[in-house]
């Protein structure tokens, strides 16, 4: 590995020199592109290729020596170093964490370059972002010489020294950057060597020097006078602000250049540099990699779209209200001033925008070409940087730092300007049904780093203002920030986010002061306090807070069906939202009784082939299958299965979910695993079931993996499921042995992100031990069976996987002989069958006939082989490098 002392520019000219016209290269993720402007140190650059070409670690990087990829880690600080592994982890299509992101690194067979950019902090843990394997290099730019110690090859104990430039390549730099005519006369040498000197020959600020220059703000004889005042200025700042109070003379030489480029830009005046300015404030509150210029095209259109479809959805109520309420005018003036508080509310409070985001009037809406000039004047001041083929836009580090806290930002101006950064990230997100259309999950991917990065900051502002950094009176808002409308959808869409990305916790936090807020404001029955309330639900969920989900949703159900009645639609959203968390308790006739009376309500004013109807059927089906009436489930999901695939539902206005739509690939799933229980469970299986299970699990593993990422809970659960399927389908113990390090690998990943006793985890370990049973590993099963048993009892007793654990443990001890010592376990099965099926007689003799059948007990394979064909075993390699389980 090779940590070489250099700025991040030379890096990537050093990077782009060793990729060869034929290369290899799959991925090149940098900030920002290699500099026009690029001078000077060509002879250590030079060395540093040839020690780039000629190094061998362990593993041979390859024949031709090439990277396959180039990635880069902002070292700047922890935050935004996690944020820079997250956008690793979406190349590998991994969890978003620094784990999830290494471990895809190091299991690459082909070399590949990682560049950690101004590890400068002395707390920066910088050893902990090195991957492991042979088949990587990795460079530092830092300016801390301790770090110097890992540097492992290359001259000077691993190390370069690219610190200030020689005095001649400094002038030239500076004379390129102010754009001036060589050859150039003495006199602009003697000016240049005079302003050189006093930026000492940093490269940074010689540039934004020569852009001052450029822009005829100064020339380069009075150029030091305007500088010399804005530095005088900048460490008057630096001794009152707690940010900078310990940034070293040489950043202060910095900013005081990017200060003289600023005031050029002021003095410019135009509609370009005002809007140039107000955007430069507007990124310095994203993070800093990665703008995508659609952020500020989508918060312009965005408005519009959503009140299409808020006019779209209400003009389908009101035909809906007239159907289910007969001309209640008590019920739909109630309904309408709700909607009119909403709506005028959300208006009533909507934040600033800067001019050039500002409705136009226009159809479009939105005026490309302004906000396109004012970018490209940044760009030429070097302000920004962008990526033409990604049309995304970037920041050097320092630059992003100044401009939040140079000093005409003050805290109440860093309120504002990032209360407007926030607010042109949420109107860019869109909720579902518009949120469901292609791409929009992409788009919210990449928007995740903005969020989390403006998130962190306005906590801190906050604490800022809390310590008494300025007067409390002008910035009273940012101490009780309101939860008012706005807010409050900006927190659902924050939240939205977050929880595609698997981040329940972030999602939770968010939800929770709104859900709390309209609850107070607004009541229980009213809609937003039900749809908040139920996301809010749908997050306790997913964290395995079972109990508390049900207990929220059963509360909001008692309000909506006492103000608003029990077939009204939010009252049935409710109910099948609560059925879930029952079935989730393994509270099975509860879930049944929630799930079937939603359903013929929504069969009644809809009809069955609707979108919403055929949710809950599918959801109908799951609960059906705890019951063992396979057939049952297996025609109702194949129902919902191909109603959803249609892109236009029958008899209705309404698109249906197309054949990628995410509730379709659930639905999928949940058919290929009807298929495998009744295999699996029934005597009445038929011929192909477990063949037709395996078809169904690959296509919807596919679409899983190709939408949420190999390493999202749903695409760990889909391939889990996979392999478990083709283990029984292979009968045999190699086809068991090749699901093994799958399913382990996805336990451990489990554990790693929602702990060792969610129900999550704990779901993969009992999958592993059925496996290790197959493949006769018997003992390690022993082990793990018992650990599940015990969190389960400790925290779930009546789960219906702990039934399952129960069996295979019984199973486990007779194939090893001891079926004398399962007594006990025999006992608690019995007892939790005859609990969770008390009011079911026909599923409860059906299951036990299952758990306690003697063949069941004593040969695993025998059931499969009475019904299933024998078909041959395929290797598994189609699953990804590493997978977690869901339930």
């Amino acid at each position: 590995m090779l940590f070489p002392d250099l700025s991040l520019k030379a890096a990537l000219t050093c990077a782009k020199d060793v990729l060869p016209s034929t290369s290899i290269n799959k991925f090149f993720n940098t900030p920002m592109p290699v500099s026009s402007l690029y001078t000077g140190r060509e002879e250590k650059l030079e060395n540093l290729n040839l020690s780039l070409l000629d190094v061998k670690p362990a593993a041979e990087l390859s024949a031709q020596r090439r990277f396959w990829g180039v990635f880069h880690i902002d070292a700047s600080s922890i935050e935004h170093a996690e944020r820079s592994f997250a956008v690793i982890s979406g190349f590998g299509k991994v969890a978003a964490n620094e784990a999830s992101a290494k471990a895809w690194l190091s299991s690459q067979s082909q070399p590949w370059l990682l560049i950690i950019d101004n590890a400068d902090g002395v707390g920066v843990p910088i050893e902990k972002y090195f991957p492991e394997g042979g088949n990587g290099l990795i460079f530092v730019t830092t300016r801390n010489p301790t770090l110097r110690v890992h540097g492992t090859f290359g001259p000077n104990q691993g190390h370069y020294d690219f610190t200030g430039l020689e005095e001649s390549d400094s002038n030239d730099l500076l004379l390129k950057a102010a754009g001036t005519k060589n050859p150039w006369t003495s006199s602009m040498k003697r000016s240049a060597a005079k302003i050189c000197r006093t930026l000492g020959y940093l490269p940074l600020a010689l540039v934004h020097a020569g852009k001052a220059i450029l822009s005829g703000r100064c020339t380069l004889q009075n150029y030091l006078k305007t500088f010399n005042a804005n530095l005088e200025r900048v460490r008057k700042m630096g001794k009152s602000r707690k940010a900078m109070r310990n940034s070293p003379e040489s950043d202060m030489i910095v900013y005081s250049s990017f200060d003289t480029v600023m005031e050029g830009l002021t003095q410019k005046g135009g509609t370009a540099a005002e809007d140039a300015m107000d955007l430069l404030k507007t990124f310095a509150f994203f993070d800093r990699h990665n703008i995508r210029f659609d952020i500020l095209e989508r918060a312009v259109r965005n408005p519009k779209r959503e009140s299409a479809e808020r006019e779209k959805t209400a003009e389908e109520e009101r035909k809906l209200e007239h159907k289910l309420y007969h001309g209640s005018w008590s019920r739909r003036i109630k309904n309408f001033r709700w909607k009119y508080t909403l709506y005028a509310k959300a208006y009533l409070h909507q934040p600033p925008l800067p001019e050039a985001l500002q409705d136009d009037g226009t159809p479009e809406g939105f005026d490309e070409s302004r906000v396109r000039d004012a970018l490209i004047l940044l760009h030429q001041l070097s302000l920004i940087s962008w990526d033409q083929e990604n049309d995304t836009w970037s920041m050097h580090s320092i630059v992003h730092f100044w401009a939040r806290e140079r000093a005409e930002m003050g805290l109440d101006e860093q309120e504002l300007w990032s209360a407007i950064a926030a607010n042109i990230l949420s109107r860019s997100i869109l909720l579902p049904p518009l949120g469901d259309q292609e791409g929009e999950d992409t788009f919210r991917r990449d928007v995740a780093p903005h969020i989390a990065f403006i998130t962190d900051f306005r906590r801190d502002l906050r604490s800022k203002i809390l310590n008494n950094e300025t007067s409390w009176f002008f910035s009273w808002s940012s101490l009780n920030p309101r939860i008012n409308l706005t807010r409050s959808f900006r927190h659902i869409k924050f939240a939205y986010v977050s929880a595609q990305s698997g981040r329940w916790q972030e999602a939770e936090e968010l939800l929770t002061p709104v859900a709390r807020n309209a609850s107070e404001k607004l009541g229980m029955e009213h809609p937003v306090t039900i749809d908040v309330t139920l996301f809010l639900a749908s997050m306790y969920r997913h964290l395995d807070q079972d109990n508390k989900s049900a207990d929220l949703q059963q509360k909001l159900l008692d309000a909506s069906i006492e103000r608003r009645g029990d077939n009204d639609l939010k009252s049935l959203k409710i109910r099948e939202s609560l059925g879930l968390s029952r079935f989730q308790q393994s509270k099975y006739s509860e879930a049944l009784a929630l799930q079937q009376t939603a359903f013929d309500q929504l069969c009644a004013i809809h009809g069955r082939d609707h979108p919403k109807a055929l949710g809950v059927m599918v959801q109908l089906g799951r609960v059906t299958r705890k019951f063992h009436d396979f057939k049952k489930s297996i025609r109702l999901h194949d129902e919902a299965l191909a109603g959803l695939c249609k892109d236009q539902c029958p008899c209705h206005e309404q698109t249906c979910r197309g054949p990628s739509h995410l509730e379709t690939i659930e639905a999928r799933g949940h058919l290929a695993m009807a298929y495998f229980d009744r295999a699996y469970h029934s005597r009445d299986s038929q011929p192909r079931d477990v063949e037709r299970a395996v078809e169904l699990a690959e296509e919807a593993a596919e679409q899983r993996k190709d939408k949420l990422g190999d390493e999202h809970p749903l695409s760990l659960l889909a391939q889990c499921n996979l392999a478990r399927m083709r283990a029984w389908r292979g009968r045999h113990e190699e086809a068991a042995s090749q699901a093994i390090p799958i399913i382990r690998l996805g336990c451990a990943i489990a554990e790693r992100d929602i702990g060792a006793t969610h129900i999550g985890t704990l779901y993969g370990r009992l999958q592993l031990s059925e496996i290790l049973i197959l493949a006769k590993h018997y003992q390690e099963a022993e082990r793990i069976l018992l650990h599940v048993l015990d969190s389960h009892e400790k925290h779930r007793s009546l789960h219906f996987d702990r039934l399952y654990v129960l069996f295979h443990l019984i199973r486990c001890y007779n194939l090893q002989g001891r079926g004398d010592e399962s007594y006990v376990f025999r006992q608690k099965l019995s007892e939790g069958i005859r609990t969770i099926y008390a009011s079911h007689p026909t599923a409860l003799e059906n299951w036990e006939a299952f758990f306690f059948d003697p063949q069941n007990l004593s040969d695993p394979w025998m059931r499969l082989q009475v019904s299933q064909p024998s078909l041959p075993n395929e290797p598994l390699t189609t699953a990804p490098r590493r997978e977690a389980t869901w339930h």
